[in-house]
């Protein structure tokens, strides 16, 4: 959601999405509000570093996350790793991506297996998906960003006859409901996504009243769990 509300007759923007975590306001448009001096926090994931010095981000590193998981599974000796593109979180999926390079850079090996395709709904996704599996074994490891392609992945590979951890293990970035709706639940993270806007509005009132203490430091990165559960060993 995009708040502006008026505190102390002095505008605010804060940037969050619940499901997606593109950015909803570009560096462009943070460019011209600050031009009016405008305090602004971005929430959910890293922006690139700017000049721009009235600009806050509580965030996610899914940089660091993916990187970290890819190592995980290096270390099980498992290197045949893919991750499945969602376009509608681009520099969600662009930093997840730098994650699993970095990784395997660091191994002398090159990530080959970014699947992408050409829409990202659940019917699409399985489709492509139960067409992909009956050419391609489903690789050691498979992470996806968003539920509905999770879902389609578990379904995709139980149809072409794989087994799940057995065959193929499934880590989803994003956690819901519905994600302990299947069988087996799949593997997430759990994201701190409350405590994302409460630091966020914390500090965005001190950027309000020009608090010594968030001037060198806006750039809060939180922390988040690995939930492992039915797909992964």
């Amino acid at each position: 959601m995009l708040l502006n509300p008026s505190l102390n007759q002095e505008w605010m923007e804060l940037s969050y999405l619940e499901y997606e975590y593109e950015p909803i306001i570009s560096l462009e448009e943070m460019e011209v509000l600050n031009e009016y001096q405008i305090p602004m926090v971005v929430v959910g994931s890293k922006i690139t570093e700017t000049k721009i010095g009235n600009v806050g981000n509580v965030y996610i590193n899914f940089e660091k996350m993916a990187y970290d998981l890819v190592n995980k599974y290096f270390e099980r000796g498992i290197d045949d790793i893919s991750l499945v593109e969602d376009k509608l979180n681009l520099s969600m999926m662009e930093q997840l991506k730098a994650g699993i390079d970095r990784a395997y850079a660091e191994k002398g090996k090159v990530f080959n297996k970014y699947i992408s395709y050409d829409d990202n709904n659940y019917k699409s996704s399985f489709n492509f998906l139960s067409d992909y599996y009956k050419n391609n074994r489903p690789s050691k490891l498979v992470i996806t960003f968003r539920d509905s392609q999770a879902i389609a992945v578990l379904n995709a590979c139980q149809e072409a006859g794989y087994s799940l951890p057995e065959d193929c293990e499934l880590v989803c970035v994003l956690n819901n409901k519905y994600l302990t709706m299947t069988r087996p639940n799949v593997t997430s993270y759990n994201i701190p996504e409350y405590d994302l806007g409460a630091v966020a509005m914390r500090l965005l009132t001190k950027m309000l009243v020009d608090d010594d203490s968030v001037k060198d430091n806006k750039d809060i990165e939180m922390s988040y769990v690995l939930m492992s559960k039915g797909t992964t060993k």
